[in-house]
């Protein structure tokens, strides 16, 4: 089946799939952008043992912060995420 424009459904689909991802791309990139904290909008405590490992230069134990009993990947992961987020805003606490 065509369209009126001569697209068929699947490149309609195909459309809405690229702008939906650019939004969200988008939308992802002026929230990390315009962040008030350089490990983003968190509401749990998750951000502790980034900062400890951020701060000691190693994976926290699970008794070094009330939130370090996390998994080590989180750390792992996120620890690179803080250094770049401490480079762009570097006046975070």
């Amino acid at each position: 089946m065509i369209a009126a424009s001569g697209a068929t459904r699947a490149e309609w689909a195909r459309y809405a799939a690229v702008a939906v991802i650019a939004a969200a791309v988008v939308g992802r990139t002026l929230l990390a952008w315009f962040s008030p904290w350089s490990f983003g909008y968190v509401w749990d405590l998750y951000h502790e043992g980034i900062q400890w490992a951020y701060a000691n230069g190693r994976l926290p134990s699970a008794g070094d912060c009330w939130e370090c009993w996390q998994p080590p990947l989180l750390f792992a992961v996120a620890a690179p995420l803080y250094v770049v987020g401490r480079w762009l805003y570097p006046i975070s606490p």
